[in-house]
């Protein structure tokens, strides 16, 4: 049931977490769960795919569900909001280098990080 729960939680946002924030929503309904279960279950779901996990600016794991397919991304380093981009960054010139060195590609993954706009205001 907590694992189901950590799902849900990371299913209803459009943020990175980290395990702080996820033992803090979690322990909403299981008050007596342990920061320790929280970061063994978040491993468990990360080592099975269910989900991803970043290292931003504070140097702690942040996570997110995995999104099915393929996916890009641009991440903000202060709220840790993430914006998916409707379009693969992939130019035209590597899949030809690609192509050219037979190289097969198995998946890839897009991410920038930077300071979204509504951080950029609140900096002032």
């Amino acid at each position: 049931r907590q694992r189901q729960l950590i799902l849900q939680v990371l299913d209803q946002t459009d943020k990175l977490v980290t395990a702080e924030e996820v033992f803090d929503i979690v322990r909403g309904q299981y008050p007596k769960v342990s920061l320790s279960t929280i970061y063994r279950n978040l491993d468990m779901l990360f080592y099975n795919h269910y989900i991803t996990r970043y290292r931003i600016s504070d140097g702690k794991w942040q996570y997110q569900l995995k999104k099915q397919g393929h996916y890009h991304q641009v991440v903000c380093t202060l709220c840790c909001r993430a914006i998916s981009l409707q379009e693969c960054p992939m130019t035209e010139n590597l899949h030809q280098v690609l192509r050219d060195e037979q190289f097969q590609v198995t998946g890839h993954k897009f991410e920038v990080y930077g300071i979204c706009k509504e951080c950029q205001v609140n900096m002032l």
